[in-house]
């Protein structure tokens, strides 16, 4: 391989590098603005939550005083509870679930890694041997000559 080319080589190689980290940057800031609206939307919807029991509790005692309608309001009260905790059950579901995609990802890329530098390796050990082959090859001739 001449000069030219090994230095071609490795500036393309840099070049891939300032592609990949410019790719990598913009799909960091991607992550963190979408985990400040994750939080952002998640808050509200805590406080939402909250006022909406709130509500539910000040009508409930309201209406202590009439037997009839207090045993519908705790059983919506009751209800409340149980779509929150299904929300929160569901919100914890998708982040596993999406913790587990990154995991199987990382594992992707570490094997895809894993290969690559076989092959680099491969392919060292094939130039280690051709130089070796033209070396015995040079000796040979010089042999017969």
């Amino acid at each position: 391989m001449t000069r030219p080319v090994y230095a071609r080589r490795i500036l393309d190689v840099v070049k891939q590098i300032r592609k990949q980290k410019t790719e990598i940057a913009r799909i960091v800031g991607d992550v963190r603005t979408l985990q400040a609206q994750l939080a952002a939307i998640s808050e509200t919807v805590r406080r939402n939550a909250a006022a909406a029991t709130e509500q539910m509790e000040a009508a409930a005692r309201a209406h202590a005083r009439d037997a009839k309608e207090y045993p519908a309001y705790l059983k919506a009260l009751r209800q409340l509870l149980a779509l929150q905790e299904a929300f929160s059950n569901l919100l914890q579901t998708v982040t596993a679930a999406g913790a587990a995609d990154n995991e199987a990802r990382d594992f992707e890329n570490r094997a895809e890694q894993l290969a690559q530098r076989n092959d680099a390796e491969r392919t060292a050990q094939i130039v280690r041997d051709t130089a070796s082959i033209r070396e015995e090859n040079a000796q040979l001739r010089a042999a017969l000559s």
